[in-house]
């Protein structure tokens, strides 16, 4: 039987609450990531723009560029982060986030 994508992560989400076996108790949360059900590890998580991600990441760059200690998978998601983000300052970027900050929008519509 072959899955598309969207059922495979449907069913994911779905086992991903229950403890044991398949069945699972009415108290337990089915992870929904349409309706922001993402579990507890994303209770507290705060949404970024890929523009603040690169603010962090060069500066973690700076940091440890002399170590040599960064991962291929660091260094790939710094030039990603480089290619797509909008602002390049530091300061246009806490602008833009304080300008989001005062729309009716939920923060991960912000990002």
């Amino acid at each position: 039987m072959h899955l598309s994508f969207n059922s495979y992560l449907h069913k994911k989400m779905i086992y991903a609450g229950r403890k044991q076996g398949p069945y699972r108790s009415c108290t337990e949360e089915i992870l929904d990531a349409g309706k922001l059900k993402l579990g507890e590890d994303f209770q507290d998580a705060e949404c970024l723009l890929i523009s603040e991600v690169k603010v962090l990441l060069e500066a973690q760059y700076e940091s440890k560029k002399e170590e040599k200690s960064l991962t291929d998978v660091y260094t790939k998601t710094l030039e990603y982060v480089q290619k797509f983000s909008r602002y390049t300052s530091r300061d246009t970027v806490k602008e833009v986030r304080a300008l989001l900050k005062q729309t009716n929008l939920e923060p991960f519509e912000c990002t």
